[in-house]
């Protein structure tokens, strides 16, 4: 029998990012959606990953306001 292995990229800071939604589809592919992208043109829907900069990148964690990741 096969072995599978998890060969998907890592997501960079969208694994950390408020604004980021992640979608699991049955074909076990996952996708990272922007939040932003509703409100601001300037964001992609659907990332390429890994993202490794972004100017909305917010943790989850961290207070409205303040911003890395730029």
């Amino acid at each position: 029998m096969a072995k599978t292995t998890d060969v998907s990229p890592q997501p960079g800071l969208c694994a950390t990012c408020r604004n980021a939604r992640i979608l699991d589809t049955s074909r076990n592919s996952r996708f990272y959606l922007c939040k932003l992208w509703a409100v601001n043109a300037a964001f992609a829907k659907y990332p390429n990953i890994p993202v490794l900069r972004c100017k909305g990148y917010m943790q989850e964690d961290q207070v409205e306001g303040e911003r890395d990741g730029e």
